[in-house]
């Protein structure tokens, strides 16, 4: 659709537009995902030149440093947990959100993790974070 199709939309209509779009980019997401997991576990930006997938990123797919190092965090992941793919598919996890609990996931915790960030923001998955791994604090000098 064109600029002027959307701003002649009424506003249900334009809602439901971008909730159709939205469903469409979380699955495409979701595939984009699988698809830098397979590359990077066959090595493929080594042939390519890259030292790195997120170089490889940043290089062939002109993506910024951002955004690459989410995607890869994000692949790693749900590579590692199926269900990450899954949440993210479905829109109960955002990208940062899962490029922050990526660390902290484990086979016992990854169903409970998805479940308590569900539909959290950037804030309240730091704040889910800082309440279950509590880091201790440096002395001072």
């Amino acid at each position: 659709m064109t600029l002027r199709e959307y701003k002649q939309l009424s506003a249900p209509a334009l809602v439901n537009r971008l909730e159709q779009l939205l469903v469409r980019d979380r699955g495409n997401l979701a595939e984009i995902l699988v698809c830098i997991g397979v590359i990077e576990s066959r090595q493929h930006y080594v042939a390519a030149g890259y030292p790195t997938m997120h170089a490889y990123c940043v290089g062939v797919f002109h993506m910024s440093s951002d955004e690459a190092y989410k995607r890869v965090r994000a692949a790693r992941a749900g590579r590692r947990y199926p269900i990450i793919l899954q949440a993210i598919a479905d829109g109960r996890l955002h990208l940062t959100a899962v490029a922050l609990l990526a660390k902290w996931l484990t086979r016992g915790n990854v169903a409970e993790l998805v479940e308590a960030a569900t539909h959290r923001t950037k804030h309240e998955v730091q704040l889910l974070i800082a309440q279950r791994f509590p880091v201790a604090d440096v002395p001072t000098s």
